[in-house]
């Protein structure tokens, strides 16, 4: 029904996203890594899009790419699957890392997202495998593509403690990236980690 939105990002945190087109606010359900690739707020945004209908439920959701829709789709088609625990997995694993665990048959980068399990990784697998070869591997890129040196000692530490917290590292990397172009050189490692706790 919906192939893609665009227009105006009226707000945005990292569960969800509100397009304004022409005065109506679409709010749409986004991964954590669609997060990261948001522009500012007030910018123009392009989501492709899904809307998922049920007996009991309805919604939109919104992707930065078409891979990360495709591979959306192809988890809410197995059973038990529905779109909160597709976005958690999207959110927890880039495209690359669900194609290459999926192909490699490795269940632990799933068993690391919210709500997966060993049996559930497993069926995960059983069921993607075969069907996600024609998904072209696109990593998805922060807002802002410039980065600048930074303190590179601090910015190791703040990964290490962030990924000690329980983060997975796609997480991580993805939200220590947004911030290399917001935090000084010399900004001591605490400060990194409570920078990227505010931005996720």
């Amino acid at each position: 029904m919906f192939e893609f939105f665009r227009g105006k990002l009226a707000f945005s945190d990292a569960g969800t996203a509100v397009v304004d087109i022409n005065g109506a606010g679409y709010k749409l359900g986004i991964s954590f890594n669609t997060s990261l690739a948001l522009p500012n707020i007030g910018d123009e945004v392009f989501l492709f899009a899904h809307y998922h209908i049920t007996e009991n439920s309805q919604g939109l959701y919104g992707f930065i790419s078409k891979e990360e829709r495709e591979i959306f789709l192809k988890l809410i088609d197995i059973s038990g699957i529905g779109p909160k625990v597709a976005l958690n997995v999207l959110s927890g694993m880039s495209v690359e890392t669900i194609v290459n665990a999926v192909e490699n048959e490795d269940t632990n980068p799933f068993k690391s997202v919210s709500g997966i399990g060993k049996k559930t990784a497993e069926r995960l697998i059983l069921e993607l495998k075969g069907k996600l070869s024609g998904i072209a591997i696109a990593e998805i890129r922060p807002k802002s593509q410039k980065s600048k040196p930074v303190a590179k000692s601090a910015r190791d530490d703040a990964f290490a403690g962030l990924i000690a917290l329980g983060y997975t590292e796609n997480q991580v990397r993805m939200v220590l990236a947004k911030l290399d172009e917001k935090l000084d050189e010399n900004v001591p490692a605490h400060e990194w980690i409570t920078a990227a706790l505010r931005e996720i």
